[in-house]
Order: structure tokens, then sequence, then C-alpha cells
């Protein structure tokens, strides 16, 4: 059971990469140990709101695959910005019973440099200069260069009345800042300077507000509706959703917002005031007008729960989620319409600018999705960031929320051309595996075993054509490829190319006009037809496609092609490096060394000799019995139990792309002399083969 509960939670990042806001119960977050003040957390544990200032990185071209150099986030500073007694006291969990603590301080937002943050607290005391004495939620923002406070809302709440008989209670929340911070917005249903009828009064309505830097001016509701009733009775539910995060455009002229009601341009209700779902509006600050932003739902259909509203940076676009099966002109389909852009009632983001919400498109293929994505827009549309579950296949079911980086490119041209008709075929570009370069050839007809028919997730692949696919020769810095120490792994970018497979980026390690070498997506799933492939060149689009197979194993060789010795080393003896042919069928090592790791003794031991093949192709296999090793004509089949089977280890290496297999040589190999290797992979109904006899690297057993 927990005693008491430390979180972290609802991060901001400031526009210029170098604040982030956060609010904790932890008293120092950089560096807490709950247990050693486990007495100071049950005298308090509230949470409090934070400003991490991060260590000064140099900028860098993403698009040219310069990689940031580490930055050593322990030098970074926190600044505690209000310390608040708690309002209640945290209580321990229990079974069934989830830990308790006050979220006193909350919903953190921040202008572009982070001089000013905007947040909810429903503490009594301990801001300098507030007025809470019922201890609702306020919004206050903090100037972050002056240090002082202003207090937007004070409010109360409502005491029961005899049309009331339970009072309402007030809440303030989720403020939103633009990029100077001299526009806020939040939701409240305080009625604050409200003209509505009382009937309409208490409903969560939707307030902009100017700031100075010290004062607050022009509070005013943008939103007027009436409750959501059902038989005559007040549900409860609000009208208007006005979601955390930044819903507000940086140049401080455009909300985006969701909202049950029927709203005409000018801010009035029609006769029927509410619809049956949600529709999103951009409201202009400025022009006050209101404008919907695609449909809503056709009365067969329910869309997401939350689509999340935003802006780019440069504000001129509004980015949003939705399952619904949109036209390009923004209007709902049914999701069998194959004139729309989202076939099938899967979650993807979409975009239209602002200036014309009838040219939307959709930036995610996300199968297999049906929850709320949240996107996170840079300064365009190019690059977005959001969380998802199911991996990107979407078929990992169970799996926890990972963090998903969007690349759109900015096209110029397309080969083929697509339109007026797309081409039957697609762009002349050939593919080969990426470790000897063996020709992937088409599935259709039928080809002659063991003819290579696809590339596998995970592997290296080369793809050539006589297209100009890079406009200059570029390669990956050695460092800048590794499984740990980078993420993602390779650059997606590199001097201006990108290259897409199933609609998933690919890391690259090499580019050149006619030539670029990179690596299958590894979270894709394989597939009996071929996958589209699209390569971005500095604004041409190339689109091919390649089979996804599930295993394609290809062994690297001293040629990078056709026979040359294979990639083998010998790895029998932990207590020494690596070592390269000829081999023996044993090796003597210390005794017991290859079971403890413990070189200290004197004693030795001979043990059958283990090689690790470095090949690629063989990412998603690590079931030791998939795969046999095929040694001169000596096949090594490997066994359920790896420790018991000759085949010991099948696995990824840290470099993207490279693979690892351990297998133990056999007595009878001895002086087999000059052999060729070959690793065979049955998996998923069939069986894939490196290289044959006949053009295999060779390797030399003594």
């Amino acid at each position: 059971n927990i005693d008491v509960r430390v979180v972290n939670l609802r991060p901001v990042i400031s526009h210029d990469g170098r604040f982030i806001v956060f609010v904790s119960n932890a008293l120092t977050p950089g560096n807490f140990d709950g247990n050693a003040n486990a007495a100071a957390l049950h005298a308090d544990g509230n949470t409090e709101i934070f400003i991490y200032q991060i260590p000064q990185a140099p900028d860098v071209d993403l698009t040219s695959g310069t990689e940031v150099a580490p930055v050593d986030l322990s030098t970074g500073t926190f600044t505690q910005v209000t310390s608040t007694p708690a309002s209640a006291l945290p209580r321990a969990g229990a079974s069934g019973t989830t830990p308790f603590f006050a979220l006193d301080n909350d919903a953190p937002a921040v202008n572009d440099d982070a001089s000013f943050v905007a947040f909810v607290s429903q503490s009594k005391t301990g801001i300098p200069g507030e007025s809470n004495a019922d201890g609702n939620k306020e919004v206050f923002i903090f100037n972050r260069l002056t240090g002082g406070f202003v207090q937007v809302t004070n409010t109360q709440d409502k005491p029961p009345t005899s049309s009331d008989p339970l009072g309402t209670l007030v809440f303030n929340d989720n403020p939103s800042l633009s990029g100077s911070g001299s526009v806020l917005a939040f939701i409240s249903n305080a009625d604050i300077g409200t003209t509505e009828a009382a009937a309409d009064q208490g409903n969560g309505e939707i307030y902009v507000a100017n700031f100075s830097g010290s004062a607050v001016s022009g509070l005013r509701a943008v939103t007027k509706t009436p409750h959501l009733l059902s038989n005559g009775v007040d549900t409860g539910v609000s009208v208007n959703l006005l979601n955390p995060g930044r819903r507000l455009s940086r140049d401080g002229k455009l909300l985006a917002f969701e909202s049950l009601a029927n709203f005409n341009s000018d801010g009035t209700l029609p006769a029927t005031p509410l619809a049956v779902s949600t529709g999103i509006y951009i409201y202009n600050i400025t022009a006050n007008t209101f404008t919907q932003v695609a449909s809503r739902p056709p009365s067969d259909q329910v869309d997401v729960g939350e689509r999340w509203p935003t802006f780019t940076g440069d504000s001129t676009r509004v980015v949003w989620s939705s399952v619904l099966n949109l036209k390009s002109d923004g209007t709902a389909l049914a999701i069998t319409d194959t004139t729309g852009l989202n076939l099938g009632d899967k979650t993807q983001v979409f975009s239209a600018p602002v200036s014309a919400l009838n040219q939307v498109s959709r930036l995610t293929n996300q199968p297999n999705v049906f929850a709320p994505l949240q996107p996170f827009a840079a300064d365009d549309i190019r690059r977005l960031a959001l969380s998802l579950t199911g991996g990107l296949s979407g078929s990992d079911t169970g799996t926890l929320s990972e963090v998903f980086y969007v690349l759109t490119p900015n096209v110029t041209s397309e080969t083929p051309a697509p339109s007026p008709t797309p081409a039957a075929s697609p762009a002349p570009v050939s593919f080969f595996t990426g470790a000897s370069s063996e020709p992937v050839v088409s599935p259709t007809p039928a080809p002659t075993p063991p003819a290579v028919t696809g590339l596998a997730p995970g592997m290296l692949g080369i793809m050539n054509s006589t297209l100009t696919l890079a406009p200059a020769q570029r390669q990956v810095d050695p460092n800048n490829a590794h499984e740990v120490k980078r993420r993602p792994p390779l650059p997606v970018e590199l001097n201006g190319v990108s290259v897409s497979v199933s609609g998933a980026a690919a890391g690259l390690y090499f580019v050149a006009p006619n030539q670029i070498n990179f690596v299958v997506p590894l979270g894709l799933a394989s597939s009996a037809t071929p996958q589209p492939v699209v390569v971005f060149n500095s604004g041409a689009l190339t689109r091919t496609s390649v089979q996804l197979n599930p295993a394609q194993p290809d062994i690297f060789t001293s040629t990078n092609g056709a026979g040359g010795r294979a990639a083998v080393l010998n790895v029998t003896n932990p207590c020494v490096a690596p070592s390269g042919e000829p081999f023996a069928v044993t090796t003597t090592i210390p005794k017991g060394s290859q079971a403890t790791g413990n070189c200290a003794s004197t004693d030795t031991e001979t043990v059958p000799t283990r090689l690790l093949i470095m090949l690629t192709g063989v990412r998603g296999i690590t079931a030791t019995n998939a795969v046999t090793v095929r040694i001169g004509t000596t096949d090594i089949v490997g066994t359920a139990d790896p420790l018991a089977g000759p085949i010991h280890f099948i696995g990824p290496s840290l470099t993207p792309g490279f693979d690892q297999i351990i297998v133990e040589l056999p007595a009878a190999l001895a002086g087999a002399g000059d052999v060729p290797v070959i690793v065979s992979v049955t998996t998923s109904g069939g069986t894939f083969t490196s290289r044959p006899a006949d053009s295999a690297p060779h390797t030399t057993i003594q």
C-alpha cells in the first residue's frame, strides 16, 4: 500500500524551450526521497507549482539530421512558485482505496518565455495578496521576472436556496495564455459580471481577459449558454468544454473550444440552442465572431470524447483529433464513404487553415485507435507530437501510452503525379537488403525460392533509383545511431530527406541523389501485400512500395554484397575481446567464466565455440527454435530453451538495424574449412533465408 502518493503532473514547456512548469507534491522535485521525508509529506503533501529552467542547448537544424548534443539536465534549476498549506492532509491507500493528496495548485499555463505562469489554486492562504476564504478554484498569474502574483478571479460558492437546495460549488479552471502573455482565457461557472438570465446562470462559460504583467483588465464572458437539461432537470454537465493546455493562438487573436451550443456567428443562440453532440468552435477575439470547425457527428455516429483543438505556433492553422470520416470540406460522412479522409471510424489528427476551414486535411493514419489523441503542434503543421497506445500498427493492445512525433512534409511535386489519375505502377525505385545488397523481387508472380520478396520491420534496407532521392550525399555520424542513447535511434530527417514506410518514419543512415540506406520502422506489422513507401526530398515526393515480411535474415559481409567473408566473431571467452576467423570448434577459457563472468580463475576448461553472427532482418524474432544456422552442409537447429540448445541468442544489438545470433559449433564441423554461412527463420507459416550457398558469405572452420 502507498503511504503518501508523490506526483509530478501537468508539465508544460515554454515556446522557447527553456522552461518546464509543472505541479508536484515533492518537496524538492529534482532529487526527492519520499521515505526520508515522510514526516514532512504527512504534514502537508499538497501540490505546488514549480518552474524548471532547462540548461541552454544550441539550436540545430532537424532537417539536416544534426543531433542535439547531450545536456546534463541535473544542472538545471528549480524554482518553487507556490508554498501553500494543504487544504487536506494526505491519506494512505489501501486495498480498494486510492491514496489521496490535495491537488491544491494545478493547471499551469505559460507564455512563450515562461515570464508569466497562469495556474489555478484552491489554497486559502500562502499566495501573497490572495483572497479565497472558501477555498474554491481561483485563477492566478505569477510574473517570473518580478516575483509578483496577480489574482485574476475572486469568486464565492453559491449557498443553497429554495430553487437550488444543494448550492453551487464555483470553479475557475484551465487557463490558457497567448504567446506574449497579454491575453488570458479560462472557463468558469462563477457568472463573473454576467448579464445572463437567472435560469442560465451557473453554467460553465468561457472567459477572456487582458494582462499587462501586473494587472488584469477587460475580463469578459465569451459564451452565454443555457444549462443542459434532461426532462427539465439540470444534468450538471457543462455545455462548454475548454480543455487544459494551449487553446489560445500564440498571437492572442483566436480561441479554440468545444460546445454543445449552436452558436450563430455573433455568439447568439438560435431557437434550438443546444445540439446533442459537441462541436468545435474558433472564437475570434478581435472580431467577436464564432466559426464552427468541421461538422458535428451525424445522428448515427459518436465522435471521440474530447478533440483537444489547438493551433500551430504561427497561429495559421487549427489542429484537432476526431474519429469522424471527414470530407476535405469538413463535412462528416458515413464511416464507409470512400470520399472521406478517415474510413474505418479510427481517431486521427486533422488540420485546416483558420482562414479556410473548408480545406481539411488528415495528418495521421493511425489504425485501430478509438481514443482521444491530444496533438501538440510546432510553429507550423510540419511537426507535431502526440501520445497514443497500440504502437505504430495499433495492434499492441494493452500497451502503455507512448509519445509519437509526426512529420508532415511540405510537398511541391509528386512522382507518380497524383492527378488527374494516379499512375498504376509505383515510381522506379529498387530495394535491396541492407547487409549484403540482395535484390528484393516482386512477390507476384511467385518468385523462385529463396528469392527475397520483401524487407522486415526493424531491418536495414537500401533503395536505389534513377530519380533524385536526395540533394546531395550525407551520412549519419556513427555516434548518432544508438538504440539506448538516442531517441529515435536514428534521425528521421537527413539533409532535407525523410522516408516513411506504411506511414511510419524510417531511420536514415545515408542519403545520396540515387541511394538511401534506411531502417524499416520496427513497430510495423508484416503484410502479404506491398506497403506504401514515400520519399520526401526537399519538396519532391516519390511514392513506391515494398512488401514487409515477418523476417528476412541477411548476413553482413566484407564485400557488402555477394560472397565475401561473413561478419562472425568468436564470443566464447568473456574474458577477452571477440576474435575473428579462423575458428576452432572448441575454445579454452578460464574455468566457470562463461556462466559467472568471473575471469580470476587460473584453471581452464575447453568448451564448444560460440560464434556471434552479425545480420539484419530478424529484429522481430525472439524464439531461438525459429532459427536454423547452416555452416557448410551442417544445420544447427535452435530449440525452445536457448540455454540447452545450440542457438543461444537471437536479438538486437545496440545499433539500429543490426541484429545478432549466437550459435554453438558442433564437433562435427571440425576441419570443415572455408564454408558458406546461411541463416533461416521459420515464422508466421513461412521460412525466410539469407543468401543461398552460391552467393552466401563464407567463414573458415578449422
